[in-house]
């Protein structure tokens, strides 16, 4: 790849070619969002897909097949077509060698902030207009469809809005640009983003890079074969490393500006451990001076050690790519010791927001980050576009499947002159695990023996249609699930399922649950019911929820009117002349919102209060089994009681070599949540 041609002078610059804008289409037919089997005037059309798709997964055994041919889904990028379209694209439907051809639109669109910005950037697909072949008209005058009809059907399947690669950069984004580029050397046509982050250049929160870049200097470095082409500018890496340091510039008592490097560097409140002197990114260099491929993150700062020197540091976070069949994965190292890495850690933290899009990418374990450190860690590798998503799609009420349009890697650059890769566009698939859902209930058949779990799952009704185990396309992501008739929002799965979801990443585990309440048998805990934190703070909120609505009503009823004419006139001594209606109203709810808060700082420490949120508690409970039957889910990573401590008892007089779990409540001063100590209740609805 030829880096001298990225010379635009913006942040980023992005190349597709016409076959990346091929998979595009080609990842919503995967999921049926752009149906292959179209009824048009009660007439269904078999569109077909392309004989060579190449795919990171094998597609769903269930999907019907349609014919495959190589001339389908071919695009191409175009000039001055008298439609305005910039792109077209060949379908073969209904018979072989019978074509559509599709005159589409590929631009950016974006949406204004309150201050007129544009923000929400966004790639926007628009079919403007179609042309048959001879044996496709004669069956559609056959059949009494006009083109108008056949055009408007082809737009309401085909026109969209897909995500840019940098959508995730938000507010970061200061601009983002589109040109379409001519061949260069006989090379593919491409069209190219442009993008500049919003950049700090001071200490100053106002101060910021002056804008920099012109699309018109902008140079083809697409190449021959390939689909996708990025770089960044050659001195990116040197700005994005003071932008960070400055992102954490505080004023001091004095009114000068210091590097505070705080134990919580998002809380300016947070406890100053140590002072940051600089940030770098830039490419990684072996001991022999040559670029190994690898991003170097290093922190340099002064940690503080009480009643000792403290001592300068530079924390490496070393971002290592490999690459299978093209594909992208990531490791990493530093070069701390794991108690000061355990630390400092958090603070790279701050450093993950560097070129962000969003992008889910893989880290391999290490024992010095937490797995909620690594995922954020993923933010700053998902910089590079490899894996770019299309569409969110919940074919399982437990995890998200994000289909992808990902690159495979033929070239990859680390250097002096920044970061830049090429390749080739391939579909591809991640899941994510649904973080609301949780274990409700369990489930006994005949003999009472527990048979599977039902987990609650509270938004499967936004889902509905594709959770439909009917609806199968190549890319549907489904394992089996059970939905409960009675309650539909319950999803059961036996424990062996759960257990081989947990590795997939396609459930939530282990999940922490509180025991609430404990039915004793010879004074012994015989079964517990537990429930998640989760749900008891879904119960305050609703709780507070409640008595805020319930107060504010009363308020506005005993007091609405006295305390509207004290807004009134409290303003009017402010302003020295009669407040608008909108200055009243403000005011008003000022005021209602004040003696609502105080009024529910007053419940929260009220008896009342503890009283209601147990009922309310009590009311969602409903996991009920005994102690070994937590155990054993324990042991298998499908939750974890928290607070207490998992035993062995070893049978040696009854059943000898079997083993029995239960927990061990843990010395503390409260004695409250001493199991033995907790609410009792009776067997009602299952029984040993």
């Amino acid at each position: 790849m030829d880096q001298t041609l990225v010379n635009a002078g913006f942040d980023i610059e992005l190349l597709i070619g016409s076959r990346y804008i091929e998979y595009i289409l080609l990842s919503f037919t995967e999921t049926g969002s752009f149906p292959l089997q179209p009824v048009v005037e009660g007439v269904t059309i078999d569109i077909f897909q392309p004989s060579d798709v190449d795919r990171l997964y094998e597609p769903h055994p269930d999907a019907v097949p349609l014919t495959a041919s190589a001339a389908a889904f071919d695009a191409e990028l175009i000039f001055n077509h008298p439609s305005g379209a910039n792109v077209r694209i060949t379908l073969e439907v209904l018979l072989p060698n019978q074509f559509v051809t599709a005159f589409a639109r590929f631009g950016l669109v974006s949406d204004p902030d309150p201050q007129g910005n544009p923000t929400n950037h966004r790639i926007r697909i628009e079919v403007l207009a179609l042309e048959v072949s001879a044996g496709i008209q004669s069956v559609l005058d056959d059949r009494g469809i006009s083109n108008a009809t056949l055009l408007q059907n082809v737009k309401a399947q085909a026109d969209r809005d897909v995500p840019l690669p940098f959508v995730g950069a938000g507010q970061d984004v200061e601009k983002i640009e589109m040109r379409q580029l001519p061949a260069l050397d006989g090379g593919p046509i491409a069209i190219g983003f442009y993008m500049n982050l919003r950049l700090r250049n001071a200490n100053e929160p106002t101060s910021f890079m002056p804008e920099r870049g012109d699309v018109f200097l902008a140079m083809n470095f697409l190449e021959d074969g390939r689909d996708i082409a990025f770089a960044v500018r050659k001195d990116f890496m040197k700005d994005l490393s003071a932008h960070q340091k400055f992102l954490f510039a505080e004023l001091n008592a004095d009114g000068e500006y210091h590097y505070p490097m705080r134990r919580d560097m998002f809380d300016p409140t947070s406890e100053q451990i140590g002072k940051l002197f600089g940030v770098t990114i830039g490419p990684g260099i072996d001991m022999n001076g040559q670029f190994t491929g690898e991003i170097s993150v290093k922190i340099r700062g002064e940690y503080f050690i009480e009643n000792f020197f403290d001592p300068d540091f530079t924390f490496t976070l070393t971002l290592v790519p490999h690459f299978e069949g093209g594909v992208v994965t990531w490791s990493h190292r530093t070069d701390l010791s794991s108690d000061l890495a355990a630390l400092l850690s958090f603070l790279v933290l701050g450093f993950a927001g560097l070129i962000i899009y969003g992008v889910a990418a893989e880290i391999v374990d290490d024992s010095l980050m937490t797995q909620e450190q690594r995922d954020q860690l993923t933010t700053f590798l998902s910089s590079l576009p490899v894996r770019v998503p299309m569409e969110f799609v919940r074919w399982d009420p437990f995890y998200t499947t994000i289909h992808q349009i990902v690159a495979r890697v033929d070239e990859w650059i680390v250097n002096d002159k920044g970061i830049a890769f090429i390749g080739r566009a391939a579909l591809g698939k991640e899941t994510k695990p649904v973080d609301h859902v949780v274990i409700r209930t369990e489930v006994r058949n005949a003999l009472f023996e527990i048979e599977r779990l039902d987990y609650r799952v509270q938004d499967h009704a936004s889902h509905t249609a594709w959770l439909n185990q009917a609806r199968v396309f190549s890319a549907t992501d489904r394992l089996p699930f059970l939905q409960n008739a009675a309650e539909p929002i319950l999803f059961g799965l036996t424990a062996q399922q759960i257990i081989d979801r947990i590795p997939l990443k396609k459930i939530l585990a282990p999940l922490d649950y509180l025991p609430k309440k404990v039915h004793l048998d010879d004074h012994k805990i015989f079964r517990m019911m537990c429930i998640t934190p989760r749900e008891i703070q879904e119960q305050i909120t609703l709780l507070e929820r409640n008595f805020r609505n319930q107060t504010r009503t009363q308020i506005l009823n005993d007091q609405g009117s006295v305390l509207r004419e004290a807004a009134r006139a409290a303003l009017e001594i402010e302003l020295g002349m009669p407040p608008t209606l909108e200055q009243i109203e403000a005011r008003f709810q000022q005021k209602i919102n004040a003696l609502i808060a105080e009024a529910l700082a007053a419940y929260r420490e009220s008896h009342e209060y503890e009283v209601e949120l147990e009922q309310a508690v009590s009311d969602v409970l409903r996991l009920d089994m005994a102690p070994n039957d937590y155990g054993l889910l324990q042991r298998q990573g499908i939750l974890k009681v928290l607070g207490y401590d998992l035993i062995e008892r070893h049978n040696r007089k009854h059943r000898p070599g079997t083993v029995i779990l239960y927990y061990r409540d843990r010395a503390d001063w409260d004695s409250r949540d001493n199991l033995l100590n907790m609410l009792k209740y009776a067997l009602d609805h299952t029984q040993p």
